[in-house]
Protein backbone atom coordinates (compact mmCIF):
# COMPACT_ATOMS: atom_id res chain seq x y z
CA UNK A 1 0.00 0.00 0.00
CA UNK A 2 2.67 2.72 0.78
CA UNK A 3 4.38 2.21 -2.36
CA UNK A 4 1.22 2.82 -3.96
CA UNK A 5 0.89 5.98 -1.76
CA UNK A 6 4.51 6.87 -2.97
CA UNK A 7 3.80 6.06 -6.61
CA UNK A 8 0.66 8.47 -6.27
CA UNK A 9 2.49 11.31 -5.00
CA UNK A 10 5.35 11.14 -7.18
CA UNK A 11 2.62 11.49 -9.96
CA UNK A 12 0.62 14.31 -7.89
CA UNK A 13 3.99 16.41 -8.00
CA UNK A 14 4.19 15.82 -11.86
CA UNK A 15 0.74 17.00 -12.27
CA UNK A 16 0.91 19.61 -10.40
CA UNK A 17 3.98 20.83 -12.06
CA UNK A 18 2.36 20.55 -15.45
CA UNK A 19 -0.78 22.45 -14.85
CA UNK A 20 0.76 25.41 -12.93
CA UNK A 21 0.10 28.42 -15.10
CA UNK A 22 3.10 29.96 -16.63
CA UNK A 23 4.08 33.73 -16.15
CA UNK A 24 3.78 35.60 -19.16
CA UNK A 25 6.19 36.87 -21.39
CA UNK A 26 6.46 37.27 -25.14
CA UNK A 27 6.09 33.96 -27.01
CA UNK A 28 9.62 33.33 -29.42
CA UNK A 29 9.17 35.71 -32.69
CA UNK A 30 7.49 38.63 -30.51
CA UNK A 31 3.90 37.13 -30.99
CA UNK A 32 1.70 38.49 -27.81
CA UNK A 33 -0.54 35.31 -28.68
CA UNK A 34 -0.88 33.21 -24.73
CA UNK A 35 -0.18 35.92 -22.97
CA UNK A 36 -1.63 38.05 -20.63
CA UNK A 37 -0.56 41.79 -18.85
CA UNK A 38 -1.60 43.84 -15.80
CA UNK A 39 -1.29 48.15 -15.94
CA UNK A 40 1.49 49.78 -14.21
CA UNK A 41 1.46 53.06 -15.65
CA UNK A 42 0.83 55.15 -18.46
CA UNK A 43 1.02 58.77 -19.92
CA UNK A 44 -1.89 60.51 -21.66
CA UNK A 45 -0.46 61.87 -25.22
CA UNK A 46 3.42 62.60 -24.75
CA UNK A 47 2.72 64.15 -20.90
CA UNK A 48 5.18 62.13 -18.18
CA UNK A 49 4.03 59.14 -17.14
CA UNK A 50 1.58 58.25 -13.54
CA UNK A 51 1.34 54.83 -11.67
CA UNK A 52 -2.38 52.92 -12.69
CA UNK A 53 -4.78 53.78 -10.25
CA UNK A 54 -7.51 51.47 -8.34
CA UNK A 55 -7.72 48.51 -6.30
CA UNK A 56 -7.38 46.11 -9.46
CA UNK A 57 -4.87 47.16 -11.80
CA UNK A 58 -6.29 46.87 -15.35
CA UNK A 59 -5.27 43.94 -17.42
CA UNK A 60 -4.80 42.85 -21.29
CA UNK A 61 -5.01 39.06 -22.27
CA UNK A 62 -4.07 38.32 -25.79
CA UNK A 63 -5.87 34.53 -26.85
CA UNK A 64 -4.14 32.14 -28.94
CA UNK A 65 -6.97 32.89 -31.78
CA UNK A 66 -6.94 36.50 -32.67
CA UNK A 67 -8.82 38.10 -29.32
CA UNK A 68 -7.76 40.10 -27.03
CA UNK A 69 -9.51 41.34 -23.95
CA UNK A 70 -9.06 42.27 -20.14
CA UNK A 71 -10.21 44.76 -17.53
CA UNK A 72 -10.02 48.29 -18.02
CA UNK A 73 -10.33 49.34 -14.49
CA UNK A 74 -14.34 49.24 -14.19
CA UNK A 75 -14.97 47.22 -17.15
CA UNK A 76 -14.61 44.15 -19.05
CA UNK A 77 -13.23 44.74 -22.49
CA UNK A 78 -12.77 42.80 -25.52
CA UNK A 79 -12.39 42.36 -29.61
CA UNK A 80 -10.10 41.07 -32.52
CA UNK A 81 -6.54 41.68 -33.09
CA UNK A 82 -4.28 41.25 -35.29
CA UNK A 83 0.17 41.59 -34.98
CA UNK A 84 2.30 42.24 -37.60
CA UNK A 85 5.92 42.47 -36.06
CA UNK A 86 5.55 45.06 -33.41
CA UNK A 87 2.19 46.59 -34.76
CA UNK A 88 -1.12 45.35 -33.35
CA UNK A 89 -4.21 45.98 -35.54
CA UNK A 90 -7.21 46.21 -32.59
CA UNK A 91 -10.63 45.59 -34.13
CA UNK A 92 -14.17 47.78 -32.59
CA UNK A 93 -13.98 46.75 -28.93
CA UNK A 94 -17.16 45.66 -26.84
CA UNK A 95 -17.27 46.64 -23.13
CA UNK A 96 -19.72 46.07 -19.91
CA UNK A 97 -21.10 49.28 -19.20
CA UNK A 98 -20.17 50.00 -15.11
CA UNK A 99 -20.26 53.32 -13.83
CA UNK A 100 -16.88 54.00 -12.24
CA UNK A 101 -17.26 56.00 -8.88
CA UNK A 102 -13.64 57.00 -8.73
CA UNK A 103 -12.58 59.78 -11.65
CA UNK A 104 -8.83 58.70 -11.84
CA UNK A 105 -10.25 55.26 -12.39
CA UNK A 106 -12.39 56.73 -14.73
CA UNK A 107 -9.94 58.76 -16.49
CA UNK A 108 -7.75 55.58 -16.84
CA UNK A 109 -9.93 53.31 -18.51
CA UNK A 110 -11.03 55.89 -21.12
CA UNK A 111 -6.98 56.33 -21.69
CA UNK A 112 -7.11 52.56 -22.20
CA UNK A 113 -10.20 52.17 -24.55
CA UNK A 114 -8.76 55.18 -26.64
CA UNK A 115 -4.90 53.52 -27.17
CA UNK A 116 -6.63 50.05 -27.54
CA UNK A 117 -8.10 51.42 -30.86
CA UNK A 118 -7.06 50.52 -34.43
CA UNK A 119 -3.34 50.56 -34.91
CA UNK A 120 -0.99 50.23 -31.55
CA UNK A 121 2.97 50.33 -31.55
CA UNK A 122 3.73 47.73 -29.16
CA UNK A 123 7.26 46.60 -27.79
CA UNK A 124 8.21 44.13 -25.50
CA UNK A 125 11.28 44.51 -23.35
CA UNK A 126 12.10 41.10 -20.61
CA UNK A 127 8.74 41.25 -18.93
CA UNK A 128 7.31 44.63 -19.88
CA UNK A 129 5.13 45.36 -22.10
CA UNK A 130 3.97 49.27 -23.88
CA UNK A 131 1.34 50.12 -26.28
CA UNK A 132 1.36 52.94 -28.10
CA UNK A 133 -0.99 55.53 -29.98
CA UNK A 134 -1.90 58.89 -30.91
CA UNK A 135 -3.78 58.96 -27.67
CA UNK A 136 -1.41 57.64 -25.05
CA UNK A 137 1.03 54.83 -24.33
CA UNK A 138 0.14 52.04 -21.39
CA UNK A 139 3.08 50.13 -19.70
CA UNK A 140 2.34 46.46 -18.56
CA UNK A 141 4.03 43.78 -16.39
CA UNK A 142 4.09 40.68 -17.60
CA UNK A 143 0.71 39.01 -14.92
CA UNK A 144 1.12 36.10 -12.76
CA UNK A 145 -0.37 33.66 -14.86
CA UNK A 146 -1.57 32.89 -18.75
CA UNK A 147 -5.02 33.19 -19.27
CA UNK A 148 -5.81 29.44 -19.16
CA UNK A 149 -9.87 29.11 -19.17
CA UNK A 150 -12.28 28.20 -21.09
CA UNK A 151 -13.40 31.95 -21.93
CA UNK A 152 -12.59 33.69 -25.07
CA UNK A 153 -10.31 36.77 -23.79
CA UNK A 154 -12.06 38.93 -26.68
CA UNK A 155 -15.71 38.53 -24.84
CA UNK A 156 -16.19 40.45 -21.36
CA UNK A 157 -17.47 37.62 -19.29
CA UNK A 158 -18.55 37.46 -16.02
CA UNK A 159 -18.09 34.34 -13.77
CA UNK A 160 -15.24 32.54 -14.97
CA UNK A 161 -12.33 30.75 -13.11
CA UNK A 162 -9.68 32.83 -12.84
CA UNK A 163 -6.17 32.10 -14.33
CA UNK A 164 -5.66 29.38 -11.46
CA UNK A 165 -8.37 26.92 -12.67
CA UNK A 166 -5.88 24.49 -14.21
CA UNK A 167 -4.43 23.45 -10.70
CA UNK A 168 -8.05 22.80 -8.97
CA UNK A 169 -8.29 20.58 -12.04
CA UNK A 170 -5.25 18.69 -11.72
CA UNK A 171 -6.17 18.58 -7.57
CA UNK A 172 -9.39 16.85 -8.45
CA UNK A 173 -7.41 14.69 -11.22
CA UNK A 174 -5.19 13.45 -8.30
CA UNK A 175 -7.99 12.79 -6.10
CA UNK A 176 -9.75 10.81 -8.85
CA UNK A 177 -6.10 8.67 -9.06
CA UNK A 178 -5.73 8.44 -5.75
CA UNK A 179 -9.12 6.62 -5.43
CA UNK A 180 -8.73 4.37 -8.08
CA UNK A 181 -5.15 3.22 -6.60
CA UNK A 182 -6.29 2.78 -3.15
CA UNK A 183 -9.34 0.53 -4.87
CA UNK A 184 -6.47 -1.21 -6.98
CA UNK A 185 -4.82 -1.98 -3.52
CA UNK A 186 -7.44 -2.72 -1.35
CA UNK A 187 -8.61 -5.25 -4.22
CA UNK A 188 -5.51 -6.92 -4.46
CA UNK A 189 -5.04 -7.71 -0.65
Amino acid sequence: MIKYFTALVGLAVLAMGVALPMTASAQQGGSLAGTSWELTQYAVQKSAFVPAVGEHHPTIMFSNDGYVGGNAGCNSYGGPYTQSGDQLNIGTLISTLRACLDQGVTDQEHLILSVLSGDVAATVSGNQLTLSSPAGTLVFAAAASQPNGPGTPGMPQTGLPDAGWPLLLAGATILVALGLVVRLAVARE
